[in-house]
């Protein structure tokens, strides 16, 4: 996508230990077997202004958060424009009328350039602080003279139309693809991209409500998640675990998560006993560890994943009554595993793994299990 104000995105990344974008998972399910179906061609840019106009290409889909160009970008673009210099490729999605579209397009990768060009073809901006086409400076389109005028109306940009019969596991792969090498979207944006409409939109939503928990927001710093949307992807991460459990982790966290949001039809019968569950979890996490629950290191404020995917789901799965009676014993052996090396390889060393992640599920069951025969 276009950066713009750039949030600190390295700053995010330190605060969430072994997310989801920590590494490339080499595994052969992450492959995706979805047919892509993807047109090249060249639009001018008044043919795209004119489906604009007509309320054709959704410019501000669901997924699209970023802040606009300031004018002196916005004005540096037209002036590449008029100076016949190349521009990126535009990337656009097709969108299906089946699932109650009224836009034919929605903008996958272009929605700076293409606002600045529509923005300055309705004369919303003048230009300015040109270097070169100096003499253009506080201009607005229709103070332009007719050369330049057609120049900009002409000028042919290169657009990809992701073509609506493309599979979401292939469109997901896709807008990885086009953000590799950058910091653009990471996996649960592209995921907001890929599931914005249709059935599974459903879901996205749920992620975002379920995030305005009091407790889940005392127990991570939110303000700081939801800059890139790492908090919906932690909700995400529990509902997939609490849902499926672990024995459908193919070591392959991408498909893992897609896979809750593509199925979301089915789980959403249960909606209710969802968010008591998620509810219950956060909040007695929250009462028995307060806002270090999810943090290994008590000197930082490293949110990590692994632990948080750990102590939600096993909240979420018992009832308050089997929590409130066991409460020491869960705050006993919360302590002990943290201190145990073979515990915190496995929540911090390439946790998305297969043998990773049934470690640590598997270790913190068999611990409570011991200490509660233990206590008969």
């Amino acid at each position: 996508m276009d950066n713009t104000v750039q949030t600190s995105f390295l700053d995010i990344q330190e605060y969430c230990q072994e997310d989801e974008n920590a590494y490339y998972e080499d595994t052969e399910s992450n492959n995706s077997n979805g047919k892509i179906f993807v047109d090249k061609s060249t639009r001018t840019i008044y043919e795209l202004y004119r489906r604009y106009t007509k309320k054709e290409i959704d410019m501000s889909p669901y997924y699209q958060r970023k802040p606009m160009w300031v004018k002196p970008r916005q004005s540096k673009l037209i002036e590449s424009i008029l100076l016949d210099v190349p521009i990126q490729v535009i990337y656009l999605a097709e969108l299906d009328p089946a699932n109650n579209d009224s836009y034919y397009y929605e903008v996958v990768d272009g929605q700076q350039r293409l606002t600045a060009f529509f923005e300055f073809l309705d004369n919303k901006f003048k230009l300015e602080k040109l270097t070169v086409l100096k003499s253009l400076n506080g201009k607005c389109f229709s103070d332009l003279e007719a050369r330049y005028q057609r120049a900009i109306e002409d000028y042919l940009l290169t657009v990809y139309i992701i073509k609506k019969e493309s599979e979401k596991e292939a469109k997901f792969d896709i807008f990885e693809r086009i953000n590799i090498g950058s910091t653009n979207l990471n996996a649960q944006e592209i995921r907001n991209c890929v599931y914005a409409r249709g059935q599974s939109a459903e879901g996205l939503k749920l992620l975002s409500k379920l995030a305005q928990n009091e407790d889940f927001a005392n127990l991570v710093n939110k303000k700081m998640l939801e800059k890139r949307m790492k908090d919906e992807e932690l909700i995400l991460r529990f509902l997939s675990y609490y849902l499926k459990g672990i024995n459908d982790y193919t070591g392959s966290m991408t498909r893992f998560l897609n896979d809750t949001l593509d199925n979301y039809h089915i789980y959403k019968q249960n909606l209710k006993t969802i968010k008591e569950d998620f509810s219950k979890s956060m909040k007695y996490i929250n009462e028995f560890f307060g806002k270090n629950a999810f943090i290994i290191n008590p000197k930082s404020t490293q949110i990590n994943f692994a632990l948080f995917d750990v102590l939600s789901t096993y909240f979420a799965k018992h009832d308050e009554t089997f929590i409130k009676n066991n409460e020491n014993i869960i705050k006993t052996i919360h302590s002990e595993l943290l201190n145990n090396a073979d515990y915190r390889i496995s929540l911090t060393a390439n946790s998305s793994t297969k043998s990773n992640t049934y470690t640590r599920f598997n270790m913190w069951e068999n611990y409570i299990n011991q200490k509660l025969l233990m206590e008969l």
